[in-house]
């Protein structure tokens, strides 16, 4: 398992007392959101007083990229550290539209911090921190695997149904944020039973690696109040019906807001209210005044499309049908 990580930068600045404790994050990304993840622990960095390791498993990395997290970390004073893995280890491993095989160097990621860490907080890229997470931090874990978030209501009303787990429905957890207990993981051998749980033909799991850790974890799981993942999705600004009142998904309470869906605040096109978040950590990282990510897959198009009619820009929605037009009819040839 340990060459699965081909090698690691190191980039460590954080000067710390002997009894001062320093908290461990890690990210499991592919090249598509490392800007995402950038400026996602730039966010937890302005809005914390502990000290970090951060620790980032890609797929993908580029000399501008190295000297920008390098940048990031004597910035903060904080410690930076990538991880290249070898994604021909999971070419065989189902994916789905909204997540490819990166969602799976977490358990990678687990294994390997486990032998030395006890405890990490996991963070999906589009998961952006708007207030102290101090106090999550402070959290003792004992015995319990790790500390979540329950899903949605419409995820949880199917889940014991997809699972077969009766207890399931009012603890299934969203897999974007999760303070673990890497010593529980490392003593249940939850890397081998996670990468046999996926790897099994048999057996398809609709929300891939949350349901395995969902099953994993079962009745062992510290459940939190929703401020530490809260749910937001932009597709209401479009007509589309979402699982959150759009006024109230984001309070003076929030501590972590999660973009879910189409709504990756990092998109060129996604300038509402709710960015502001992102746009207060992106202006303070390194990466400031680089431009956001543009559209550069059809579905991205079509829903760059979509949001800019909405903003009343018709003039560059209409600009980007065509360009959906044309690389969906390109794809076609």
């Amino acid at each position: 398992m340990e060459h699965i990580v081909k090698y690691i930068v190191s980039n460590e600045y954080c000067e710390s007392g002997q009894d001062e404790e320093v908290h461990d994050v890690v990210y499991s990304i592919d090249k598509n959101f490392l800007l995402g993840a950038a400026v996602s622990a730039t966010s937890l960095l302005i809005n914390s007083r502990k000290k970090f390791n951060f620790h980032f498993f890609t797929d993908f990395l580029s000399s501008e990229h190295l000297e920008k997290f390098n940048a990031l970390a004597q910035k903060f004073q904080t410690n930076v550290y990538l991880y290249l893995i070898d994604k021909t280890s999971f070419a065989d491993f189902p994916v789905r539209a909204k997540w490819t095989i990166a969602t799976y160097y977490r358990f990678i990621a687990f294994n390997y911090l486990s032998a030395t860490r006890k405890t990490v907080l996991y963070l999906d890229a589009d998961v952006m921190c708007k207030a102290s997470p101090d106090e999550l931090l402070d959290i003792t874990l004992g015995e319990k695997y790790a500390a979540v978030v329950p899903d949605l209501d419409s995820v949880q009303q199917t889940c014991e149904r997809r699972l077969g787990l009766p207890g399931m429905e009012g603890n299934y957890f969203n897999a974007g944020m999760i303070y673990l207990n890497l010593e529980q993981w490392r003593r249940n051998h939850f890397t081998e039973k996670a990468l046999a749980m996926i790897g099994d033909k048999t057996t398809e799991y609709s929300f891939l690696d949350q349901d395995v850790l969902n099953i994993l974890f079962h009745k062992n799981s510290l459940l939190l109040p929703g401020k530490y993942n809260q749910i937001y999705d932009a597709a209401h600004h479009f007509g589309l019906k979402t699982s959150h009142q759009p006024d109230k998904a984001i309070t003076d309470d929030t501590v972590f807001i999660h973009y879910t869906s189409g709504s990756k605040p990092w998109l060129q096109w996604m300038r509402y209210p709710a960015s502001l978040y992102f746009d207060i950590a992106f202006e303070q990282s390194p990466w400031k005044g680089l431009p956001l990510q543009d559209a550069h897959t059809i579905s991205l198009l079509k829903l760059r499309s979509k949001h800019e009619y909405r903003q009343k820009k018709y003039l560059a929605s209409l600009i980007t049908q065509i360009r959906y037009v044309v690389n969906k009819l390109g794809l076609k040839k």
